[in-house]
Formats: structure tokens, sequence, C-alpha cells
């Protein structure tokens, strides 16, 4: 039997309740406060938002969310794509100037599960990187 890891479903779940009591998306009302605000912003474009997250662990920890509500990246139209490119472009530049040097890092992509199960409402498509 398929079953999601811990993490993504801690995630999920997160993302229900706050719909449950706000009636919107988490990502979606986080990523407009944070425009409002204006000062975690890094980079962003017509399709994508980068910012270090006020929950950052890691003092270069960002978060590249999609500004249309999507769940997975199979639904990123063309223009999407190659606007996530060049923001994911821009930020490993950024990482490689801040430390003089061909910087590593770790990204994971949070998407829906593939469980067959429906999460237009409860998931929206972001990246966190490190």
């Amino acid at each position: 039997m398929e079953q999601i890891p811990q993490e993504p479903m801690a995630e999920l779940k997160s993302f229900q309740e706050y719909r449950d009591l706000k009636g919107s998306c988490l990502l979606c009302d986080y990523m407009k406060t944070e425009q409002r605000a204006k000062e975690r912003i890094i980079v962003e474009n017509e399709d994508f938002i980068c910012l270090v997250p006020f929950w950052a662990v890691w003092p270069y920890e960002t978060i590249l969310i999609s500004k249309r509500h999507l769940t997975h990246l199979l639904e990123l139209n063309n223009r999407e794509l190659s606007n996530l490119a060049d923001i994911m472009r821009i930020i490993t530049c950024r990482y490689d100037n801040l430390f003089e040097t061909s910087f590593p890092y770790s990204m994971g992509i949070h998407q829906a599960p593939t469980d067959g199960k429906n999460y237009t409402q409860n998931c929206h498509f972001h990246i966190v990187s490190q």
C-alpha cells in the first residue's frame, strides 16, 4: 500500500486546516502578505516569487512560490516553465556570488501527492531550497 511520507502529510494537513479556518490557500495568502511587506522578497517575475520565509532555518533558505495556484509541476504552461527556469537561474547565480564559489544547495519540490486523490484546494506548488 502506498503512503504519503510524514513531512509532506503534515504540510498537507496544515494546508487543509488553514483552508478550513480561513477558506483560502495558505501559500496564496502568505505570498500576498510578503508582497505587501516587501521585506523578504529576493526576486519575482510574472509567475513566481522567491523569498526568505520568516520560518527559515538557514540564513540562505528560500521558498519559490508559483503565483498561480496550481498543484504540481505538470500544470505549468510554457511561459511559466520559462519563468521558473529564469528565476532559478537568478537564485543560483546569487548564491554563487554571495559565497564567491559554485555553491552547492539542496532543493525540494513540493507538489500534490500522486495517490489519485484530488488536492486542488489543499496543495500549492512551491520549491524550497537551502
